[in-house]
């Protein structure tokens, strides 16, 4: 897993094990961290590594089998990193798009008077390489899609049966409310590129870049447009990542 991954991440983004640290809350023991070695450090103690959560973008529980039980332990290492949040500061897209809301003032438009702000929680995944061949989402305990917002992973693979569920979200103005859904793909040999995609497009949006970043869809990769077998809402309990800005005329 740890080879795979170094191959196909940007040499910013390194793999770690260990704990994530943020002001209040801190994860469990993660099998595999992605986090931001370009920019940030981390701190090496006997018999764990300690991963600052500004630095990490993702992490990874990895199980070498499929059931309910191990479902259930990515569930609560998932629910312990979503509950992490970062200190909100000032970054250099943050900047920018504040320079272009005042040019676009400067040339006539409504004035900016302030922005709300929600930022993307660390990414979660799963990757399971074997069993799951008869997994559907509709048959996951209902107590569990309640939550599923709190506690199911951005994007859950099974390697072996060729499925990936995706987490997905609507995107709503005023950054809360709405519904999510969970989406169940049959990829077969696929199912690898499909999450390996889904990975790296969750750490474009939890970072930010001075050059347009890849975007493997656009190179028609037909198994990364294909539609779900099944879908199943929920509701959402946190507000969506994005910005809001508001103006004189509102």
């Amino acid at each position: 897993m740890d080879r795979f991954l170094c191959e196909v991440l940007p040499r910013r983004f390194e793999v770690g094990h260990g704990q994530v640290h943020g002001v209040v809350h801190r994860s469990r023991e993660a099998d595999v961290i992605l986090w931001d070695a370009l920019n940030y450090p981390r701190l090496q103690l006997r018999g764990s590594t300690i991963f600052f959560a500004e630095s990490v973008r993702a992490s990874i529980e990895v199980k070498s089998r499929w059931s309910v039980e191990e479902l259930d332990d990515i569930l609560v290492k998932t629910k312990a990193l979503r509950d992490i949040v970062t200190a909100p500061r000032i970054n250099i897209d943050d900047a920018l798009q504040r320079m272009q809301l005042d040019i676009a003032y400067l040339a006539g438009g409504p004035a900016p008077t302030g922005a709300l702000a929600v930022q993307h929680r660390i990414g979660t995944a799963g990757f399971v390489f074997f069993g799951g061949q008869r997994f559907e989402l509709k048959d996951v305990k209902a107590e569990t899609m309640d939550h599923a917002d709190d506690c199911w992973p951005d994007v859950l693979l099974f390697l072996e049966a060729g499925i990936v569920v995706l987490k997905e979200w609507e995107e709503r103005e005023g950054l809360g409310g709405g519904q999510g859904e969970l989406l169940r793909f049959d990829l077969g040999a696929d199912a690898l590129l499909f999450f390996t995609d889904a990975l790296l497009r969750g750490l474009v949006a939890r970072s930010v870049f001075v050059e347009t970043p890849l975007d493997l869809a656009s190179y028609q990769i037909p198994s990364l447009h294909s539609q779900p077998v099944e879908r199943v809402s929920f509701r959402l309990t946190r507000p969506n990542p994005g910005r809001r800005y508001f103006f004189d005329d509102e």
